[in-house]
C-alpha cells in the first residue's frame, strides 16, 4: 500500500521521473483498479480510502508502487488535495532502470 521513503531512493528517482502538482481535489485511483503510476508524495496530503476507513498520509510516502510493479489492483481509492506534489513513477521507466542496473528490485521492495 504505502511506505516511508528512504531519502536515497528519492534522490535517485527525482532524476528520472516528473513532479506532478495537483490543482484540484480529485480521486486519481479507484479501488480494484490497477494503477497507471506509483507515487512518491513530496508535498501535501493524500487520502487512502477503504470501504469503511480512510487514512491521510503525509510526505515522504511511496504509494501504489507494489501494485504498479505487480500489475495488481489497489485495495483503496487514492484522493489528492490541491497543492499536492508527487513524483510520478511509470512502469516502463522503472523497468528500464532495473534492466540497466541503476535500480535494484530489492531496493524497490516490490518482490
Amino acid at each position: 500500500m504505502n511506505e516511508q521513503v528512504d531519502i536515497h531512493f528519492y534522490d535517485l528517482m527525482k532524476d528520472y521521473f516528473p513532479i506532478v502538482t495537483f490543482k484540484n481535489e480529485e480521486i486519481i485511483t479507484y479501488r480494484n483498479h490497477i494503477p497507471r503510476i506509483g507515487m512518491i508524495l513530496i508535498k501535501g496530503e493524500i487520502e487512502l480510502i477503504k470501504t469503511k476507513t480512510s487514512t491521510i498520509v503525509s510526505p515522504p510516502q511511496i504509494i501504489g508502487l507494489k501494485e504498479l510493479w505487480g500489475k495488481t489492483p489497489v485495495k483503496y481509492k487514492v484522493k489528492v488535495f490541491p497543492g499536492t506534489e508527487v513524483l510520478s513513477l511509470d512502469l516502463s521507466t522503472l523497468r528500464s532502470l532495473v534492466k540497466n542496473k541503476l535500480l535494484d528490485l530489492e531496493y524497490l521492495k516490490v518482490t
